[in-house]
């Protein structure tokens, strides 16, 4: 059994093992998410993927989410992480997506929020490409040209420290779910400081558009409401959720991007 770390820019971190047979749960994470092997940090929070919760979770608070089981300490943010059944396959992947739950709870509480969004970055300079499903993400990273970085094309963790904002790539489940392959692996411990959210939108021209900042906090909201998962909502969540897409909107720049096939939309991210 190993045990791995994830540590993300704001200091948030967390030991992900697993437990007998459900270690290679764990194993496949960390390989997704490139993930370090650790030694056990008693200061960090513990992610544990088991086959049967422990006796020392009894009492704990109980979610049952999508493919998986949760059973969270009251004392911390840790949790212990049961899968509702035997998975494979594309049930599995989406089970290992499921079981990020607990960090992204983490991260809201830290006042960042997960985003159905594209990190692209340049000179050390990270903009993310945001939209619904189909709007053109992933065709908007393969028409970037070399000198930019693609660290990842759908979901990306956004975190604020003093009024700045830096950006996590974390794992394009799609690929999964829809059979596009699983060789794929995503650096998620590599973070880029953000220079603007930019929404998406196919085009005949190329175009680029500053949002007032309530439209800004409410295109943020649906971008990160997409990625928390059904199971988990509530009124106090959603409010929160809000409430953070504001605090980002107000201290980063959002914009209406316009792409065209034929136009060279990266120089106006580079502007």
């Amino acid at each position: 059994m190993y045990n791995y770390s994830l540590t993300l820019s704001s200091g948030l971190g967390w030991n992900i093992r697993g437990d007998g047979k459900s270690a290679g749960l764990a194993d496949e994470l960390a390989r997704l998410m490139t993930l370090p092997q650790a030694v056990c940090e008693s200061n960090l929070p513990d992610l544990l993927f088991c086959g049967s919760f422990p006796a020392y979770t009894d009492g704990w608070g109980a979610l049952v989410g999508g493919r998986c089981v949760f059973r969270f300490d009251p004392a911390s943010v840790g949790c212990a992480i049961r899968l509702a059944s035997r998975l494979t396959g594309k049930d599995l992947y989406a089970a290992l997506w499921d079981s990020l739950y607990p960090i992204y709870r983490s991260v809201l509480t830290a006042g960042g929020a997960p985003l159905h969004a594209a990190l692209v970055e340049r000179d050390g300079r990270g903009c993310l490409l945001a939209g619904a499903g189909g709007s053109g993400k992933s065709t908007a990273c393969r028409l970037l040209p070399p000198e930019w970085r693609v660290l990842c094309d759908d979901e990306t963790i956004v975190l604020m420290t003093d009024g700045k904002a830096v950006a996590h790539p974390f794992p394009t489940w799609s690929n999964f779910l829809l059979d596009k392959g699983g060789t794929r692996q995503w650096r998620v411990y590599e973070s880029v400081p953000v220079a603007g959210i930019f929404f998406i939108e196919q085009a005949e021209n190329d175009s680029l558009n500053l949002l007032g900042k309530g439209e800004g906090a409410l295109k943020l909201y649906r971008a990160a409401e997409v990625v928390f998962p059904d199971y988990s909502d509530s009124p106090g969540q959603r409010a929160e959720l809000f409430e953070v897409s504001g605090n980002i909107s107000h201290n980063i720049p959002t914009y209406r991007l316009g792409i065209s096939l034929k136009g060279r939309f990266w120089e106006l991210l580079e502007s």
